[in-house]
């Protein structure tokens, strides 16, 4: 790049953002540019420097139920519930990626997993001692977070936790 008069050194300095809207992109000085008419930004990270990841909170609750047979007054399983206790957990992995996870507790039937990266499908599974585990692939859009109940869907597709001697829903 070429130097350039101080008054636009200094003008770049206090106000960058119009100082390139300066003759069409770029800043006159006594007949000499800034930057170099010839010059071009780096479009990629040199090699070795990290990415910045989104991450986000994924988080939810959990529910078992006693059987699969759905009670005809209240159209939820029978002994549909939340799930108690603190022994059950939920476990996250990103499919296709090296066998890392991470795990943390389910609490009164409420999880939370901070901090997982926005924009990949992530496999998330729930599970208690005694039950079946349930899985699901979901992927978190946005950096607010997103919920993930393991739950009864009236459409047939629940994810809620059964006991072994069940089949699933």
């Amino acid at each position: 790049m070429r130097e350039c008069c101080p008054f636009a050194v200094i003008f770049a300095m206090i106000r960058p953002s119009l100082a390139l809207l300066v003759v069409g992109g770029l800043l006159a000085c006594g007949g000499e540019t800034y930057p170099d008419p010839g010059y071009r930004p780096r479009t990629t990270l040199p090699v070795g420097l990290p990415t910045a990841v989104v991450t986000a909170p994924l988080s939810g609750n959990v529910y078992m139920a006693d059987s699969p047979t759905i009670e005809v007054s209240t159209s939820l399983p029978e002994g549909y519930q939340l799930l108690s206790g603190n022994e059950g957990k939920v476990v996250v992995r990103v499919p296709g990626t090296r066998p890392e996870t991470r795990a943390v507790a389910i609490v009164d039937g409420a999880y939370t997993l901070p901090d997982l990266p926005v924009g990949v499908d992530l496999e998330v599974s729930a599970s208690h001692p005694g039950f079946a585990a349930r899985r699901q692939v979901i992927r978190i859009a946005l950096p607010a977070g997103r919920r993930l109940n393991f739950g009864h869907d009236p459409g047939g597709t629940g994810s809620y936790l059964l006991p072994f001697h069940d089949s699933p829903g």
